[in-house]
């Protein structure tokens, strides 16, 4: 039944799902209201003294107040408090005008009369659902406030807040990082990489909550290098080969981008910075370097030494059949010490070699592998 009701006369619930009340937002329904009236009538429920109770539309009746009405358009309806909670719950939940923390509060108040099972067929939603809504509750209230925002507008939501659930033992940290994710819009994947790296390095706790998220994954970083904490992916083949080239391309890029002169123009705590760096990469690429060399050493014939390639001047360890760069094939019979160009031929086993083959061999000429190889020019030997 549609009747207009004066706004005296009605009474907002105390048990309303939705708890907060943006001003800005109702100044700007009280003005629609002023140049268009209410143009969805609220629903309410008779009480006994004659007065009315809002079951759907405090949002309107609070904004027809600010806009300076007596009254309001209304749908009385004759249902109990239970049905009139449900109702209420249920509009929010379809406008979704709900925050996270409304939300939960409201399927709680449901739990205390129905079932799991009736409250998720109620709402339409999977108990599993309905049992994550539920979980933000643990959290402490300081975290819950931070959540209170319009919705759409505020970057720490119900997402956020299930991540923060894993630093249950330490609420202040949870209050901060709460606050840390509102100031620099933290994704929920970037939630988690702070989360994990407060739990494995606590020591660095004060640290991380402190910086800005770029500063805090380097922190997180160099940590799990030092401490030999970093996760290690399972190596396949094809993972191994993929990434030896990322490795080669990015140490080339390295070795292009590094020149002595650029300290001339560095100020001492750039230079400080960077000295830094470079330290940590050079006890990694030793450690590497270390264990490249332990396993070529297994064998009998490796020797380190160095040449350069003939087409491109890439530097490749002498026992390389092709250059990385170019592909040609390192050793040529024409640098060999052991190669007699005016007979075209190899002074070891006398086997004739033409000279266009000594100049540009294949993987079918002598030379791609030879045991006896020894160039002519001076190679490079390992300190």
């Amino acid at each position: 039944m549609l009747q207009h009701l004066n706004l005296d006369d009605i009474i907002p619930a105390e048990d309303q799902p939705r708890k907060t009340f943006h001003q800005e937002t109702l100044e700007e329904l009280a003005q629609s209201i002023r140049e268009r009236g209410v143009l969805e009538p609220i629903v309410v429920r008779p009480l006994p003294d004659g007065k009315y109770k809002i079951i759907m539309g405090e949002r309107r009746y609070r904004a027809s107040r600010l806009a300076g009405l007596t009254e309001i358009p209304a749908i009385i309806r004759e249902v109990s408090e239970e049905d009139a909670k449900v109702d209420a719950l249920l509009e929010n939940f379809q406008r979704e005008d709900l925050n996270p923390v409304e939300r939960a509060r409201a399927i709680e108040g449901l739990l205390e009369v129905h079932s799991l099972e009736q409250v998720a067929k109620m709402l339409g939603k999977a108990e599993a659902t309905i049992k994550r809504h539920l979980e933000i509750l643990d959290l402490p209230q300081a975290v819950l406030d931070e959540m209170v925002d319009r919705p759409g507008d505020n970057p720490f939501g119900e997402g956020h807040a299930l991540v923060l659930k894993a630093l249950s033992e330490d609420p202040v940290s949870q209050v901060r990082l709460a606050r840390k994710i509102k100031e620099e819009r933290l994704s929920i994947e970037e939630t988690q990489r702070f989360v994990h790296g407060i739990i494995n390095f606590p020591d660095k706790k004060e640290a991380l909550l402190r910086v800005p998220l770029r500063v805090a994954e380097e922190i997180i970083r160099s940590t799990a290098r030092e401490r030999g904490t970093q996760k290690k992916r399972p190596f396949k083949p094809k993972t191994a080969q993929s990434q030896a080239a990322a490795v080669g391309r990015a140490m080339d890029t390295l070795n292009d981008q590094i020149d002595p002169r650029m300290v001339d123009f560095l100020s001492r705590d750039e230079c400080s910075t960077l000295l830094a760096s470079a330290t940590a990469l050079s006890d990694t690429l030793k450690t590497f370097i270390s264990k490249l060399r332990s396993l070529l050493s297994e064998s009998s014939e490796f020797h380190e030494i160095y040449i350069n390639c003939a087409l491109c001047g890439r530097i490749e360890l002498v026992d390389t059949p092709r250059c990385s760069v170019c592909w040609s094939v390192m050793k040529r019979c024409d640098d060999c010490g052991h190669y007699d160009r005016q007979y075209q031929m190899c002074s070891i086993d006398e086997t004739h070699i033409p000279i266009p083959e000594a100049e540009v061999p294949s993987e079918a000429s002598r030379s791609y592998k030879c045991q006896y190889y020894s160039p002519k020019f001076e190679a490079r030997r390992a300190a």
